[in-house]
């Protein structure tokens, strides 16, 4: 589902530099995988602390993904279908985003873990 190489990021740069200051604290645990070549394509599961934290996660993955798109406009407008095609989701206390090449394996691969 990805064309691109992805690096792993700590909790801490995560929540700080990608997802608009998002509390680490807030943030139990966290697996975050992203472009290296400052591409579109990331992937972001986060178990928050309780059900508000985890609607403030789902903002600001939102948020990541509304400046990501205006970001890339201008220098990589072939990344943006990608952004237009995210899947970000919530369940309970845990938050998913999922920006992929192919948008349609990345959601079944998803669907068939359920």
């Amino acid at each position: 589902a990805f064309t691109q190489a992805l690096e792993t990021l700590d909790k801490e740069t995560a929540c700080e530099a990608l997802y608009g200051g998002l509390d680490p604290e807030t943030v139990e645990e966290c697996v975050v995988y992203t472009s290296l070549s400052a591409g579109a394509e990331e992937i972001a599961v986060l178990e928050l602390t309780g059900e508000d934290a985890a609607e403030t996660a789902l903002e600001a993955l939102n948020a990541r993904i509304a400046a990501q798109r205006e970001a890339l406009e201008s220098y990589q407008p072939e990344e943006v279908s990608k952004l237009d095609n995210a899947i970000v989701e919530r369940k309970g206390n845990t938050v998913l985003m999922v920006v992929a090449a192919d948008h349609a394996l990345a959601r079944s691969t998803l669907d068939g873990l359920n």
